[in-house]
């Protein structure tokens, strides 16, 4: 029982952290909304992943070396692919509100981050309960997308002096759909990379050499947002 209690708890506060934007946003009212976001970059993107790293695993840049340019590049390329998802991300914002754009982006994400390296790394992985699991989400996520958009557009028809707010709820849910498959990138580049870092985990622990590959997929999210 213990054993999964620590990695219950990193999950918990790593959702803590991750829903932590929405408190940056309110904070800053009169703050523009390019400045909010540079912000959020740099301690989201930046520092917190440098600095966390860097405790857990000093010689983090010692393994970054040890491992191949084509894995090193998967991370980085993730890392790309995570910050355009991110751009994608906030401009469904504007259109849409956090709720459903974050909904939009964490569910996707989930789903392709998990489904990704299971295709790639391990085919045979796709006829598992697990993989079964995460079509069945992805089909009802895709059906919830669907229902949405036709209540919006059923709700929309009783406001002609709007016109334009179908269109731009439609580009919101588009932005926010896209936003959850590039940010996937993440996910499935750190699956497809830790197989890499766990074999050089003979001379630390299992836990330090997997927190090193977060650092080059923030780091490259980072230029890009």
């Amino acid at each position: 029982m213990q054993d999964y209690l620590f990695p219950v708890a990193t999950i918990c506060l790593a959702g803590i952290f991750n829903g932590s934007y929405p408190a940056l946003l309110k904070r800053l009212p009169h703050w523009p909304e390019e400045a909010k976001w540079l912000l959020f970059s740099v301690y989201a993107f930046f520092l917190i992943p440098l600095i966390t790293v860097s405790l857990v695993c000093p010689q983090w840049l010692t393994l970054l070396q040890l491992i191949s340019l084509k894995v090193l590049l998967i991370l980085i390329g993730g890392g790309i692919l995570f910050g355009v998802g991110m751009i994608l991300f906030t401009w469904a914002l504007r259109y849409i509100g956090i709720g459903t754009a974050f909904a939009l982006n964490i569910s996707l994400g989930t789903v392709f981050g998990s489904l990704i390296p299971m295709q790639v790394g391990h085919p045979l992985a796709l006829k598992t309960e697990l993989a079964i699991i995460d079509f069945l989400a992805l089909g009802c996520f895709v059906t919830a997308i669907i229902m949405m958009s036709f209540a919006i557009s059923v709700r929309d028809k009783s406001k002609p002096s709007k016109p334009q707010a179908l269109t731009k709820v439609l580009l919101g849910l588009l932005c926010g759909t896209l936003s959850g498959i590039f940010c996937a990138a993440q996910g499935a580049s750190y699956g497809l990379a830790s197989i890499d870092f766990t074999r050089l985990s003979n001379s630390i622990s299992l836990f330090n050499a997997l927190t090193v590959p977060w650092l080059p997929i923030f780091l490259s999210a980072f230029v890009i947002y």
